[in-house]
């Protein structure tokens, strides 16, 4: 469980949360423009601590604390690990909110998914939208060019899971078509939305 002693916890500015991190790496650790998988080593990808010991990381935090927002700052959290995570946290009937980093993934599409992670207390997803899918998102090598992901926006939304959106316009192949369309499908959908960042290769 991390130590956060000596640090003034719940007396930072605005809503106080915790970091956590749930995993080593990223399980993706494909996409063509990023470097960050490599830094934990060969094959990107070093493993997960069990869900049950995050719960255990969550409770005795917040007993210790008193804070019961955590974030957390893994590369990508997996659907399967969100939903374990989830479940133990409702049987449990503990009360947290938590948000995190997560791929396009056709699960998220599913409403029981998105409902059972919102029960859970998940209030924030950060996905890396990029550019929207056309015959050039290939280049980014995400392995997600046939996801409905207006579907999954509306899914989040209806179950009450705010969306940011990382999107990166310049990458080599793409241009100002791929930034332009993109812009404008955010504009179009801003009701799903509740954040974006843009960055420029």
């Amino acid at each position: 469980t991390p130590d956060f002693e000596g640090l003034p916890v719940g007396h930072y500015f605005g809503v106080n949360y915790l970091p956590l991190v749930a995993s080593r790496g990223c399980y993706h650790g494909r996409c063509s423009y990023c470097s960050i998988p490599f830094g934990w080593g060969k094959g990107c990808y070093g493993g997960i601590r069990s869900p049950n010991l995050i719960y255990d990381d969550l409770s005795s935090l917040k007993d210790r604390h008193g804070i019961h927002r955590f974030k957390f700052m893994d590369e990508s959290l997996s659907p399967s690990f969100m939903s374990h995570l989830s479940t133990i946290i409702s049987c449990n009937n503990n009360s947290f909110e938590w948000e995190g980093y997560a791929r396009f993934e056709k699960i998220w599409a599913n409403s029981s998914f998105t409902k059972l992670i919102s029960l859970g207390g998940f209030k924030k997803v950060y996905f890396g939208l990029e550019i929207l899918s056309s015959d050039k998102r290939s280049l980014l090598n995400k392995n997600d060019d046939a996801i409905d992901m207006l579907k999954i926006l509306k899914n989040c939304y209806d179950s009450g899971i705010k969306v940011h959106l990382f999107c990166m316009f310049g990458f080599p192949g793409t241009g100002r078509k791929e930034a332009e369309e993109t812009i404008e499908f955010i504009l179009n959908n801003e009701k799903f939305i509740d954040t974006v960042a843009f960055y420029w290769k």
